[in-house]
């Protein structure tokens, strides 16, 4: 079992560009248990097994629940399929939008930074929050569209004042970091739930 939990966790380490982490919810020997699938739909995990069966009612009540269940014989399968499986949720949490706003005007400060004065359209905006940047709407973006942007909100404005949050149907002015140069009026921004 350790040699398992040590090959699980080489995948983050390994990979300097990981989209994901490791959190070990349970390690046990025996087979896959009903208690077992109750523990990951609780916590929103996979279960990995290795060298272990599962009945067929386990099976059942793991789809019902939306519980992966993955047993392996070897550890080399085991890896690359749970790498895999760990990448596509990864991928599967940046596609989860909390704020969309449309930049209707761009100012430029004399410190060189821009200020993005957008409308709201969905969810909110908050300091310190990550988002992308495209030049056209969202709704329209095919999987082959990258953001031309991403980065950090450093400050948001509301006229002259600092605010913490921007909500739908709020106008409000964005400073990004680092700077983006090439934004202009039409753009959508769009916060990430990272």
């Amino acid at each position: 079992m350790e040699a398992v939990k040590a090959s699980l966790a080489t995948l983050v380490t390994e990979n300097a560009s990981a989209t994901f982490s490791l959190k070990f919810h349970s390690l046990a020997t025996g087979d896959i248990t009903d208690s077992d699938v109750f523990l990951a739909s609780s916590t929103k995990s996979v279960i990995v097994g290795f060298n272990v069966n599962a009945s067929s009612g386990v099976f059942d009540l793991a789809e019902a629940r939306k519980v992966i269940v993955k047993t392996y014989k070897t550890i080399y399968e085991l890896v690359d399929d749970v790498k895999d499986v760990l990448e596509f949720t990864a991928v599967e949490d940046e596609a989860k939008i909390k704020g969309r706003a449309k930049v209707l005007k761009v100012f430029k400060l004399p410190s060189g930074d821009l200020i993005a004065g957008c409308i709201v359209l969905a969810g909110s905006f908050k300091n310190g929050k990550k988002v992308s940047i495209y030049d056209k709407d969202p709704d329209d973006l095919t999987k082959d569209d990258a953001p031309l942007y991403t980065g950090v909100i450093k400050k948001l404005k509301r006229g002259k004042d600092d605010i913490e949050v921007a909500g739908k149907d709020t106008e409000c002015g964005i400073l990004l970091k680092p700077v983006f140069e090439e934004i202009k009026e039409g753009f959508y921004i769009e916060r990430l739930t990272l």
